[in-house]
């Protein structure tokens, strides 16, 4: 059977333009090889036959120096392989298989291969003989005679140009039909022909590119930024250099380098929080043209370098964002038509991903290392302290890497250790109080926000996102002076102790908060009290509940005490001698000339009660109940002390303990509450439990 194959090649459905032929023209001599697959059935008489087989060869292409377009050769090597299986009526059935021997060489052409590179598609021609001899096999007792010499035409569809490099690789089927052969010297119609075949095609000589991108800073560079615009942060310089796949120096040259940037961030701001709810869109990253670069778009996403020719190019990116991203492409055109993309050295990736990052993730590889976590950009994983036992701060692990403004400074979120923001609008009466509380809480406490990095009425310290990863409007806490009378006071929605959503506002009394000895001689009682009131802020809860506001009333030689629950009369106790002295007070109210005066009357497990050492412990009884008898009020000696500390437990202790004459004087905490360390949660994102 006599072949003629025609492979013709095509446009790709979906390229928005053709590819150019140019770099196609600049190589002299090709190498190929192709493997095709014959499928034909049809019928004689009452048998039915199927013959396939498979032919593959290798062959080479110079250029026709009278033709410009055309490349002509002849095949080098070629085998053949058939398999014949035939079935009768009566139902005897025959199998058999035979090989032609290479070469299969033409006899009618003086080239056995044409190659065209048009200017929007390549087509190429293969020229085939028959098969050499003929076959011969008993079927069923009669003798069947094949003769293969029939020529069987195939047209196929275009292909065009793969988008980059000179390698050819293309694969198709064609189908034909209504051909004939000759067996046994009669006619048999085949009714179906199918061609499964493969081409390739390797430029034989040519020079072969890599283009190397490289940077000395890239493994430890990450976006930073300035705080005044156009913000620009410390750059990056990177190098793309030609080079031969094979090693050494290529013989041709440059023409252009074309640098890119392309998918490039452009979050508001230039941290989460600074300028405060920012709602630009300004790039993130912007080239710096450098000498003999010409921008080619005025976003400063594209570079040129046209001049001098060479084999090297540098380009400088600016980053303008502390959490910025893009990815970098750079492509040089070679004078011989060839166009090559550069990849970062060694890692066979055309996408230089700016920082060094992931796949996926827009967090520098460099920070994650430093700070030795591997979770992805959308964790919010912070363990520190573990407080009520739930995971991080409100911040993603992105957005503690890009940070936040504090006091007009810079500084990256631990990602191991919750973040807690605080607007101080008190000034140095409350920095103390947010140093205690920093202190006995382990968290990271950061009270120096200035107007433009933190928002009073929005409250929300991650405002600025858009594309970036963000689970929860994480907010802050504002503190200011208020008309409170000599105590602190934190201020919810209603909510009471919360996280720092629900948390409207801290008030601290504009007329100061009056000074005591405290537990601790470092930290004076308006720390203490503006400590406990923004652990409120964290969900940390009382140790208990139930003290009240009463009044003592002189009547006689007696005291009646009196609530919004009743009156009852009293007797009042020394707690340390153990003597009773009420007529010691009615003689004191004389003196002050007064018949009555307000007491507040610390109950058993209510917010007296508990560790003694503890921030959250009331500190202001006037009294306590006896235990034994609930007409009888003792009078602590010495007073209330407040506490410098956090409670890790429920139990009470020093003036609480059990066992302790007359009494524990409020005992343990209320139960569920108590062990105040182990409450604290700053997390927006979870619902506060009540306790």
């Amino acid at each position: 059977m006599h072949h003629r194959l025609i492979l013709f090649a095509s446009l790709l459905a979906g390229l928005a333009q053709a590819q150019s032929n140019t770099r196609f023209l600049q190589v002299t001599k090709w190498q190929g090889t192709y493997n095709y697959k014959i499928s034909m059935k049809g019928t004689q008489g009452g048998a039915s036959y199927t013959i396939d087989g498979e032919i593959t060869g290798t062959f080479v292409v110079e250029k026709d120096p009278a033709k410009p377009l055309r490349w002509t050769g002849n095949i080098i090597s070629e085998t053949g392989s058939f398999k014949l299986q035939a079935s009768s009526q009566n139902g005897c059935a025959a199998t058999d298989s035979f090989t032609g021997a290479p070469p299969l060489k033409n006899t009618t052409k003086e080239k056995d291969v044409l190659v065209n590179f048009y200017p929007e598609a390549w087509t190429m021609h293969l020229y085939r003989s028959n098969i050499p001899g003929a076959y011969s096999r008993d079927f069923c007792g009669a003798l069947l005679n094949m003769n293969i010499n029939q020529s069987v035409p195939v047209d196929t569809p275009e292909k065009a140009y793969p988008a980059s490099g000179l390698a050819i690789n293309e694969s198709f089927t064609a189908t034909t039909g209504n051909v004939s052969s000759v067996m046994a010297n009669a006619s048999v119609s085949l009714q179906t022909l199918t061609w499964q075949c493969n081409v390739k095609l390797q430029p034989d000589g040519l020079e072969e590119y890599t283009l190397d991108v490289e940077s000395g800073a890239y493994d430890s560079w990450r976006p930073t930024a300035t705080p005044s615009a156009p913000w620009d942060g410390d750059p990056i310089d990177l190098s793309a250099t030609l080079r031969l796949k094979s090693g050494g120096t290529p013989k041709a040259t440059v023409d252009r380098f074309v640098w890119e940037l392309v998918d490039t961030s452009s979050e508001p701001g230039i941290s989460i929080n600074f300028p405060s709810r920012a709602t630009d869109r300004d790039l993130d990253m912007v080239f710096q043209p450098l000498e003999g670069q010409t921008p080619a778009d005025d976003r400063l996403q594209k570079v040129t370098a046209d001049s001098p020719p060479g084999l090297s190019n540098s380009a400088r990116v600016v980053p303008r964002d502390w959490g910025g991203w893009s990815t970098l492409r750079v492509t040089a055109y070679v004078h011989n038509g060839h166009t090559v993309i550069g990849e970062y050295k060694g890692s066979g990736s055309k996408d230089v991903r700016l920082p060094k990052r992931a796949s996926g993730s827009f967090t520098a590889e460099a920070w994650k290392k430093a700070n030795g976590v591997t979770a992805g950009d959308q964790s919010d994983a912070d363990s520190t302290p573990n407080g009520d036992g739930a995971a991080g701060d409100g911040l993603t692990l992105y957005e503690e890497y890009r940070g936040f403004y504090e006091n007009g400074k810079h500084k990256e979120g631990n990602p191991k250790v919750k973040d807690y923001f605080l607007r101080n609008g008190v000034g140095a009466t409350g920095e103390g109080g947010a140093i205690l509380f920093g202190m006995i809480t382990d968290l990271a406490v950061h009270y120096r926000l200035t107007p433009t990095e933190f928002d009073v009425d929005g409250r929300v310290i991650n405002s600025n996102y858009s594309a970036s990863p963000h689970v929860v409007d994480q907010h802050g806490v504002w503190m200011h002076f208020a008309d409170f009378d000599g105590f602190a006071q934190a201020v919810s929605d209603g909510s009471g102790p919360s996280t720092p959503k629900h948390i409207l506002y801290v008030g601290v009394p504009a007329g100061g908060i009056r000074a005591r000895a405290t537990a601790g001689p470092n930290f004076d009682y308006p720390s203490v009290s503006i400590a406990h009131e923004l652990l409120h802020t964290v969900n940390v809860f009382h140790h208990g509940e139930g003290d009240q506001e009463v009044t003592w009333t002189a009547s006689g030689a007696n005291i009646v005490e009196s609530s919004a629950s009743g009156s009852t009369t009293i007797r009042v106790f020394d707690e340390k001698t153990g003597q009773d002295a009420t007529s010691g007070w009615i003689a004191y109210m004389n003196r002050l000339g007064v018949t009555t005066m307000p007491q507040y009357i610390g109950q058993p497990s209510s917010q007296h009660s508990g560790v003694e050492n503890c921030v959250m412990r009331y500190d202001i009884a006037g009294a306590y109940t006896s235990k034994a008898d609930p007409t009888i009020r003792y009078i602590p000696k010495p007073g209330e002390i407040p506490g410098v500390r956090l409670c890790s437990s429920s139990t009470g202790d020093g003036v609480n303990a059990a066992g302790r004459s007359p009494q524990p004087r409020y005992f343990d905490a209320r139960s569920g509450r108590g062990g105040c360390k182990n409450q604290i949660l700053v997390n927006d994102r979870i619902t506060a439990p009540r306790r």
